[in-house]
């Protein structure tokens, strides 16, 4: 299993942009302990894509997205497969194995100044551990890039299923920086940069299996508030390969981590968090919890960017607790208090005026 295509290569297409004349730079990559969140339509959706073209306008309307899905980026040095990447100085993680190492995505990354490289990834699963290391760097994007630019990139790679079953596989773009200008998705509006892609995939399998090949086109908007991610990306099914397509899966993305709502049932019987009061607060402010056993608390805060601002461990009884905070060094703006316990995870948005 790779991190899904829509999210890669172009989540990290980087821009500054005033004008038509938007520059890419390598210099305002997300950085290591920063986290995205992405949501996906699980159906084709209609949609029109719009056209290329200078100072032009999208809106994406709540199509019906499903469960967010957390990315977070780290040293590659941090993860178990950094030796066969050890030119990597970027990885993408997901995890879709809950609290467990059991079910983690990990994409390997080359930044520099004139390109940004995928190097290959590595999946877990409670199966096999599979790691896919590409023949060469495949070029994501140029760097620096601006309007109206074109490139192509090719990942080849090898993978040996059983003893003697080798598939041998080839992912290509051919990708056109084809419009800027704004983009209003249901977190907000922002100024992009669009990118349009045709995308192609071959599996070679050993005689006497057929193998397999597809392609689609996609769109992808790419935004730098507060960093630069992909806002938006519109890809068409399998198999069609027209630009003008009317349907396709939309996937859409903010900076920050998931914050989740309010527990109910069970969970809110063993673990709950309430508010933090004061909300908004300055400096100071103490957030609720409540246990139903005694255990082991750690409590993570991050800012708006996924970065982990403070993170504490502590024993605690059974009982209602107030955990406190103290914002005096840091900036205005939104925070968010992960609290975890007993396997659980549960996340509050504070807010700090000063």
């Amino acid at each position: 299993m790779k991190i899904p295509q829509a999210i890669l290569p172009c989540a990290l297409l980087l821009m500054t942009s005033a004008s038509a004349q938007i520059t890419i730079i390598a210099a305002n990559f997300p950085e290591d302990g920063e986290s995205m969140v992405v949501q996906f339509t699980e159906s084709l959706v209609p949609w029109d894509a719009g056209n290329a073209g200078a100072n032009q306008t999208w809106t994406i309307p709540e199509l019906g997205f499903g469960n967010p899905l957390q990315i977070d980026w780290i040293d590659p040095a941090a993860t178990p497969y950094v030796a066969e990447f050890p030119t990597a100085n970027r990885c993408q993680v997901v995890d879709f194995g809950g609290d467990s190492a059991v079910g983690m995505a990990y994409d390997y990354q080359l930044i520099q100044v004139d390109g940004f490289f995928e190097l290959g990834d590595a999946t877990v699963t409670d199966e096999a551990a599979i790691v896919n290391i590409y023949d060469a760097p495949a070029l994501a994007a140029p760097l620096p890039g601006t309007y109206d630019m074109n490139w192509t990139t090719v990942s080849h790679w090898e993978y040996e299923v059983i003893p003697g079953f080798v598939i041998v596989s080839t992912d290509s773009a051919i990708s056109t920086t084809d419009a800027w200008g704004t983009i209003t998705t249901p977190f907000g509006t922002f100024d992009c940069l669009r990118v349009f892609e045709r995308r192609y995939s071959v599996a070679v399998w050993p005689p006497p299996h057929p193998g397999f090949s597809d392609s689609s086109v996609a769109y992808s908007w790419v935004i730098n508030n507060p960093r630069v991610i992909t806002a938006a990306t519109f890809e068409s099914e399998d198999g069609v390969v027209d630009p003008n397509f009317a349907e396709g899966y939309m996937t859409i993305g903010r900076m920050g981590i998931i914050e989740t709502a309010q527990p109910h049932g069970p969970i809110a019987g063993n673990f709950s968090i309430g508010q933090n009061y004061p909300n908004p607060f300055n400096p100071t402010t103490s957030l609720p919890i409540t246990l139903a056993q005694a255990g082991k608390v750690t409590v993570t805060v991050y800012n708006e960017l996924g970065k982990i601002i403070a993170s504490e461990t502590r024993n605690y009884g059974p009982g209602n607790h107030k955990i406190g905070f103290d914002g005096s060094a840091w900036a205005s703006g939104n925070y968010f208090a992960q609290v975890k316990a007993g396997g659980q995870s549960q996340t509050r948005r504070m807010t700090l005026l000063k």
